[in-house]
């Protein structure tokens, strides 16, 4: 009876971090939201191991294992070990799931519950999103709710809709039936006004797959499935009539049919700007084809590749050249086996079963998990989808499900004590090293909030950050930010505190030396740090001009090094730094920035360009319109 009661607490303890991940959203890719979701899953599967229970034959099969050790591999050999690690553990929590959904969610019960549980997390985050479409600038930039990006947020939308088209064929009762129908129809609502072209795609295709394989299995049309998707379709239309009509009181530019179907997300754009994308990346994988450039690094890599601003991206929107990049491809190859097998013997199972009982109630829950997973892989295969960890635990949770569902229901399988003694060493000592960097990420998140009024407590905390995580670059340069401000301040050592802030912004730049942003603050703390006994100039432009090399993008890096040209009294350096800058954001290539997602006005783009029009004045020449 214990172990019964434990393994009901883990079933439970999953959906509530299910749950957990959708509230968290966005702030899942944060290092506290990311570490918040591992040290629960983690500390589930400590209980699910204590259990007991019934498991699959092979739990992890041999593909899954391989990804794992190519994952470790790469993150082990990155060029910036502590954002890779933090990168890396999405991954290995979702492995956590994977286990969590194969070993306590046999029944179809449970089943029902968690497809309850996803549903409504998009109902609630649905709902929340088109709150926000009547005060809308601009509809066609997409609603986000707690996700910051319309693309995560459509992918937690697709991969619910295909789950609760299950929840709405499986209503028995007329209440719970309409109930189910009215989310169908808010999520699907919700995913129209995030102008998203994945999401509508990857949605229908699951869908889709869901009622052919409902087709076959019951060797008939599915009319009531085919007839709710019908309610659930006018119910969504006229949710989405009525938000337009609020938003555009029916007048204006985007008031007109042209406009809706562009917030439809039909946007032929977005198709050439993906194509760039996946040409850039190739170019990485070339040069780093067997370990990649690590976990979490891409942001750090890409700009050293891509040849116009525009192109600037936080992700390829392909998450097996996303993999291929940064894990590297034999991880890649690996992963997509992993995938090839599992639901190969999905497919087989689910044959299987439904030849014995077409009616079987599990069969059904298959066909909707397939569907959802399927739907995942597609959106992810054209957006930005499983960067964001709370997906990926999703999505890792649908896979235990249909690998769950290949053990045959109420058999056991014996698992020697040695296997479960290592996997509860290897989730334990993950665990510490959760929490270790939960602390750590506590102390430097207190110290970057504090002013110069709390610099002893602020250099504290950033010390014990440090202790507990040596390898933090952004503690390391917020420590040579605070030595700053205690110059400026007049406090302490003018000497000592310079050479402690340069001392600290080198530290950072060795630890991530690919990092364009590392490198400008090096060369920015330089700088600053000059004094008539240690002149910096050389090592200035050096690192300056290797920011700019790394990521050509950003008039920050030209204004800093043109300062300096200026301050050495080369007019002519200047003037070029300037008018190179100037000339790569032309009006025209202005208005199709939009830096990954975030238009240029948002990052003050063109403000900057001004300053730089205005430093131009200082070497005797006109500034560029």
């Amino acid at each position: 009876m214990t172990l019964l009661r434990t393994d009901k607490v883990v079933a439970a303890g999953t959906l509530a971090a299910v749950l957990l991940a959708a509230g968290l959203g966005w702030n899942s890719r944060e290092p506290w939201g990311m570490l918040l979701i591992s040290g629960t899953v983690l500390t589930l599967v400590l209980s699910s191991l204590a259990a007991k229970k019934r498991s699959a034959a092979q739990p992890f099969p041999a593909p899954l294992l391989l990804f794992a050790l190519a994952t470790a591999i790469a993150t082990a050999t990155s060029s910036y070990v502590y954002g890779s690690l933090l990168a890396a553990l999405p991954i290995l929590t979702g492995i956590a799931a994977f286990y969590l959904g194969q070993q306590h969610f046999h029944s179809v019960r449970r089943q029902q519950w968690l497809a309850a549980t996803v549903v409504i997390t998009g109902v609630v985050l649905a709902v929340d999103g088109l709150r926000r479409v009547p005060g809308l600038d601009n509809p066609e930039l997409g609603i986000a709710s707690v996700f910051l990006w319309k693309n995560a947020y459509a992918g937690w939308l697709a991969m619910t809709l295909p789950i609760a088209v299950g929840l709405v064929a499986a209503s028995r009762r007329p209440l719970l039936f309409w109930l189910n129908i009215g989310g169908l129809s808010t999520i699907a609502a919700a995913l129209f006004f995030t102008s998203s072209q994945a999401g509508w795609l990857a949605a229908g295709a699951g869908i889709g797959l869901v009622i052919a394989a409902s087709a076959w299995q019951h060797r008939s049309v599915p009319r009531r499935a085919l007839l709710s998707l019908l309610i659930a379709g006018l119910g969504s239309a006229a949710i989405i009539g009525v938000l337009w009509r609020l938003q555009t009181d029916g007048i204006g530019p985007q008031g007109s049919p042209a406009a809706l179907s562009r917030v439809a997300g039909f946007i032929p754009e977005s198709t050439s700007t993906r194509q760039n994308y996946w040409k850039t990346t190739l170019e990485m994988i070339a040069d780093y084809p067997w370990y990649g450039v690590g976990p979490g690094n891409f942001t750090a890599w890409y700009p050293h590749y891509f040849k116009q601003p525009w192109l600037y991206t936080i992700s390829p929107h392909n998450v097996a050249l996303l993999y291929a990049a940064t894990l590297g491809v034999p991880a890649t190859i690996f992963l997509l086996m992993f995938l090839g097998q599992l639901f190969w013997r999905t497919l087989r199972g689910w044959q299987q079963q439904c030849r014995v009982n077409q009616e079987k109630d599990s069969c059904a829950w298959t066909v909707v998990w397939t569907g959802s997973a399927l739907t995942g892989i597609a959106h992810a295969l054209l957006d930005l989808t499983f960067e964001v960890p709370a997906i990926l635990l999703l999505w890792w949770l649908l896979l235990g499900l249909l690998h769950g569902s290949q053990a045959p229901e109420g058999a056991a399988v014996r698992t020697s004590k040695v296997v479960r003694a290592s996997l509860a060493s290897v989730a334990t000592a993950t665990l510490v090293l959760v929490f270790v960097l939960l602390i750590a990420d506590n102390a430097y998140r207190q110290a970057v909030v504090l002013t110069g009024a709390n610099a002893a407590q602020r250099l504290s905390l950033l010390q014990r950050s440090l202790s507990l995580m040596p390898l933090a670059a952004p503690a390391h340069e917020a420590i040579a930010q605070h030595y700053w401000e205690m110059v400026t301040a007049h406090n302490g050592d003018r000497g000592a505190n310079l050479r402690a802030m340069v001392a600290a912004a080198r530290r950072a730049a060795e630890l991530e030396p690919a990092s364009a942003h590392r490198q400008w603050f090096l060369g920015y703390a330089y700088y600053l740090g000059q004094t008539p006994e240690h002149a910096y100039w050389p090592f200035i432009i050096d690192h300056l001009t290797r920011a700019i090399a790394y990521d050509f993008h950003d008039p920050t890096y030209y204004r800093t090094l043109a300062e300096v040209y200026l301050r050495l009294g080369w007019p002519q350096q200047a003037r070029a730094t300037i008018t190179t800058v100037l000339d790569l954001y032309s009006e025209q290539e202005l208005s199709r920035i939009t830096f990954g997602g975030v238009i240029y006005e948002q990052l003050g783009l063109r403000e900057r360009l001004e300053a730089l029009r205005g430093l131009l004045r200082y070497t005797e020449l006109p500034a560029r319109k």
